[in-house]
C-alpha cells in the first residue's frame, strides 16, 4: 500500500481517541492501531526512504505553522471502507492544508491523494454491514468512550472543547491491510516541538471535557435514531392507565352508578335529602385468645 505519512496527536489527545479503538477492538475483534489522521500516501516511489526523512525534516522545519495543530471535532460518522469503518470527522484549518501541501511538494506526492473523509481519526477498522457499525458505536457510547453532544452529534469523551491536538508527524510504511503490517520509518516532532510525556494525559479525566458540552449518552436511542435492530433488548413496561388513578374515580360495578342515580333522583322527587348511602362498616379484627382472656378478667 506504500508509504503513508501520519499526523499524530499528544498523548493527552491520543488517550481517549485510542480508548475508543481498545474497546472496538476488544468488544468487536477490530485491529489495534494508534491514533493518528492520515495526511497522504505514496503507493510507490523511486526515492530511498532516508531521502522521504530528509525531505520530511527540513519541511517541518521551514514549513511548520507551529509545535502544535488543533482540529476540532466533527462527529463520529459510520464509513463504507475498512480502514473508515468507525471514524471521527474533524475540521480542516489553513495550517493543516499548509503543511500538508508543503509536504507533498517536498515528497513529490500527487496533489490528488488526498483520502476521502480528509481530515479523520479513525476508530474501528472492519468489513461488518452498517448494522455491525451501528452498534460497534452503540457500544462505545454504553463504555463511555463516545458521547451526545448537545447538537446531537457523537463526540469522542474526554477530549477537550477545542479538539484535537497534534504534535508529531509519523513516517509509515504500511504493508498491508492489518495493522499487524505496518513499520514506523520515521517520527518527526513539529517545528520546535517536543515530545510529549504520556504523564500529561492524566490531566484529563475519565469523563473530562466540558461538562457543559456533553449529555449523557444513549445507546437505546442512538440504535433507534439510525434504524439498526436492537436484539436482546426487553420492551420497557408502561403502566396501565388505570393504576395511575385512585380508586374513588374508578367506579367498582355498574350497581353502583345505578345507586348513585337512584340517590340523587330521591332528592329531587322527596323535596328532601336523600339519606346518604351509609358507608359500609369497617370489620373489626378478630380478637385473639389473649384478648378475650384479658376481657373477661376485667368483667
Amino acid at each position: 500500500m506504500g508509504i503513508t505519512w501520519w499526523l499524530v496527536p499528544t498523548a493527552a489527545s491520543a488517550k481517549p481517541i485510542e480508548a475508543a479503538i481498545n474497546e472496538a477492538h476488544t468488544r468487536h475483534h477490530g485491529p489495534s492501531f494508534p491514533a493518528h489522521v492520515t495526511l497522504f500516501s505514496l503507493p510507490s516511489t523511486s526515492k530511498t526512504n532516508d531521502a522521504l526523512i530528509q525531505a520530511t525534516k527540513s519541511t517541518l522545519a521551514t514549513s511548520s505553522p507551529g509545535t502544535v495543530i488543533t482540529l476540532a471535532q466533527g462527529q463520529v460518522t459510520i464509513g463504507e471502507t475498512f480502514h473508515q469503518s468507525v471514524f471521527l470527522a474533524l475540521k480542516p484549518t489553513q495550517p493543516l492544508t499548509s503543511l500538508r501541501t508543503a509536504l507533498l511538494k517536498a515528497t513529490g506526492a500527487s496533489t490528488k491523494t488526498e483520502s476521502a473523509n480528509f481530515p479523520h481519526a479513525s476508530l474501528y477498522y472492519g468489513d461488518g454491514s452498517s448494522e455491525d457499525k451501528h452498534h460497534v458505536v452503540a457500544h462505545l457510547m454504553d463504555a463511555q468512550k463516545v458521547d451526545i453532544a448537545l447538537d446531537g452529534t457523537l463526540e469522542v469523551s474526554s477530549l477537550p472543547a477545542e479538539g484535537v491536538s497534534f504534535d508529531a508527524v509519523w513516517i509509515m510504511d504500511i504493508g498491508g491491510k492489518n495493522p499487524s503490517d505496518w513499520k514506523v520509518i520515521h517520527k518527526e516532532p513539529l517545528s520546535g516541538s517536543k515530545a510529549s510525556d504520556p504523564a500529561t494525559a492524566s490531566t484529563i479525566t475519565a469523563n473530562g471535557g466540558s461538562p457543559a458540552h456533553k449529555r449523557e449518552s444513549s445507546r437505546l436511542s442512538y440504535l433507534a435514531e439510525s434504524g439498526a435492530p436492537i436484539p436482546g433488548l426487553p420492551v420497557p413496561s408502561v403502566a396501565p392507565l388505570a393504576s395511575t388513578l385512585t380508586p374513588a374515580t374508578i367506579p367498582e360495578t355498574k350497581e353502583e352508578v345505578i345507586t348513585e342515580k337512584e340517590n340523587g333522583k330521591g332528592k329531587e322527587e322527596n323535596g328532601t335529602p336523600a339519606p346518604a348511602a351509609k358507608a359500609e362498616a369497617t370489620p373489626k379484627p378478630k380478637q385473639g385468645f389473649g384478648a378475650k382472656l384479658k376481657k373477661l378478667l376485667c368483667f
